[in-house]
């Protein structure tokens, strides 16, 4: 293409045009596009600045987090009146999060929603870390802490209002 000196540069890819250096420079499809800073989610024009690499990874705010490491990623988890199981989560670099006298590090979020009066039974199954755990009512910005459990103990039975 020409360069607008009456030079040429060649071919250039795809949204890049031909510049008065005799090289391609970046021209984005409209003048919204903006990925500065973004590792994943719109990028102004209709198209992405990335996808999140893994299944336990989301965007939030443009950058990829690892699923379930803040209270706004967390997990839905059904409520039945059978079992339902839920592994293999890890959490890297999160808040903490303080419920009566615990204070946990990194905590694991995971979220559910009860239409009546129900009691839930909660358990911690695996035999390899000494867990806390806790269940909390409201939004991620304003968290009532209902009960928990710490150091070792590995089940909460809670009745929880509609």
């Amino acid at each position: 293409g020409t360069d607008g000196c009456g030079g040429t540069c060649g071919e250039c890819s795809p949204n890049f045009v031909c510049g008065s250096d005799q090289g391609c420079r970046f021209e984005p499809p409209c003048p919204e596009y903006n990925c500065t800073s973004k590792n994943c989610g719109p990028d102004g024009c209709g198209g992405t600045c990335g996808e999140c690499n893994s299944e336990f990874e989301t965007c939030n705010n443009n950058q990829c987090e690892t699923v379930n490491d803040y209270c706004h990623s967390a997990t839905v988890i059904p409520v039945s009146k059978t079992e339902t199981y839920v592994k293999g989560f890890t959490s890297i670099g999160a808040e903490r999060v303080s419920c009566g006298r615990s204070i946990m590090n990194d905590p694991v979020w995971f979220t559910f929603a009860v239409e009546q009066t129900t009691r839930v039974h909660l358990s911690i199954t695996s035999s390899q870390y000494s867990a806390d755990m806790a269940i909390f009512r409201g939004n991620c910005s304003v968290l009532q802490c209902l009960q928990y459990i710490y150091d070792g103990d590995d089940f909460i039975t809670h009745t929880l209002q509609q």
